[in-house]
């Protein structure tokens, strides 16, 4: 799951890198984006990254069968998630509880 998700943020980050790159921005080393003569491009840039940030990962068709184990996991995991990551932590465990009902 861990590998799937890594593999899954690093094809999102590599989205929204393209989506600047098509409309003449720049992304430096560090992640820094930059539209060095191209600032009128910055409102269609920002619509289609938050457009690509709204969509949804379907993980049901990668993990199929795996939720209860995953659930059972995360009950006596003692783990500690950063605020940052407090609402995906949420939103998983709510996931896997909708699938153990179904």
């Amino acid at each position: 799951l861990v590998k799937r998700l890594r593999n899954w943020g690093d094809e999102y980050t590599e989205s929204q890198k393209q989506i600047v790159l098509e409309n003449g921005g720049i992304v430096d080393e560090n992640g820094s984006v930059s539209f060095v003569g191209k600032e009128e491009n910055i409102p269609k840039t920002s619509a289609e990254r938050t457009e690509l940030s709204l969509e949804t990962v379907n993980v049901s068709e990668d993990f199929d069968g795996q939720f209860k184990s995953l659930k059972t996991f995360f009950e006596d995991w003692d783990g500690v998630v950063s605020a940052m990551d407090a609402p995906a932590f949420d939103k998983l465990l709510d996931i896997l509880e909708d699938e153990e009902e179904k």
